[in-house]
């Protein structure tokens, strides 16, 4: 049987294959190298890896928190992320890029009295300002090697202290898909509702194609990744402006992605923040010409 496999095997790609089985591919010419064959096999890879390996009996988790100047709103983070409960074991990472005013003393208050038992915090200040795309990648570096991963940025906040085992169970209940997500409302700076960001997706599984057309999830604390997509990250993406978009497309190569309906995040829009004072129009050459560079 495996001589036979072995013959059909020469006259075609092979996407993916373990002692048991293989999925091959007629040959077009390109010798097994178009990027739909890559995306493809890279996907079946890590899926493949995640069923037949044991999932750890409980999780670790890291949510990394973004911070510049926001000693109005971190404290609300900050205890949106400590409320989570759930069978898991959870550290938070802030990482300060060099904030102006009292930033730094609300979440060393925060981490003196407000952080419960169990619950392991680390705060990193930059010595200079690295900008928001050096600070997120400085973020993900120190992310690495945990089971699961989330994110929320110093001006927002999850609603649900069930936030974080939710999107433990979508993932561990779907192994096909790397990237958790939901939907999320907005807030004005007094955190008063001020609308709801409503994605034109039907359905609760997508994949990267579906994420390139539009950018559905939205914002980094909407979403939850498994570890390896932080774990696996090339490093020349370092040189990359990398905003929340480009970020998810990248990890929705590993698997799909899979939508919770369900509100728990408040994504915070007020003056001070960094998209929420740049022109539509200066937006949409900014999303052109990130585009440009991702391509």
């Amino acid at each position: 049987m495996r001589c036979v496999y072995e013959e059909v095997k020469s006259r075609y790609t092979c996407i993916f294959e373990t002692e048991n089985f293989g999925i091959l591919q007629k040959n077009d010419g390109n010798n097994g190298c178009t990027e739909s064959v890559k995306y493809l096999r890279r996907k079946l890879t890590h899926i493949h890896k995640r069923v037949s390996s044991p999932e750890s009996t409980v999780p670790t988790v890291v949510v990394g928190v973004l911070s510049y100047n926001s000693e109005k709103y971190i404290l609300e983070c900050l205890r949106s992320i400590g409320k989570q409960r759930g069978k898991f074991k959870l550290k938070i990472v802030v990482c300060d890029d060099c904030s102006k005013d009292k930033t730094t003393e609300v979440i060393a208050e925060f981490m003196k009295h407000e952080v419960r038992g169990g619950v392991e915090m680390e705060v990193v200040l930059n010595e200079g300002n690295l900008g928001v795309f050096g600070n997120f990648w400085k973020l993900l570096n120190l992310c690495r090697g945990y089971d699961f991963v989330g994110f929320c940025e110093a001006d927002d906040r999850w609603v649900s202290g069930n936030h974080i085992q939710s999107h433990i169970d979508q993932l561990q209940n779907n192994p096909e898909c790397s990237v958790s997500a939901n939907k999320i409302t907005y807030v004005n700076h007094l955190g008063e509702i001020a609308g709801q960001y409503e994605p034109e997706i039907a359905g609760d599984i997508f994949q990267m194609e579906d994420l390139l057309k539009d950018n559905f999830i939205g914002n980094l604390a909407a979403c939850f990744h498994r570890g390896d997509n932080v774990g696996n990250l090339d490093a020349k993406l370092q040189s990359f402006e990398m905003g929340d978009w480009f970020f998810n497309i990248i990890c929705s190569q590993s698997g799909d992605i899979v939508y919770n309906h369900d509100l728990t995040t408040h994504y915070r829009r007020h003056p001070e923040s960094f998209w929420a004072t740049i022109p539509n129009i200066e937006k949409n050459r900014e999303i052109v010409r990130l585009i440009s560079g991702y391509n």
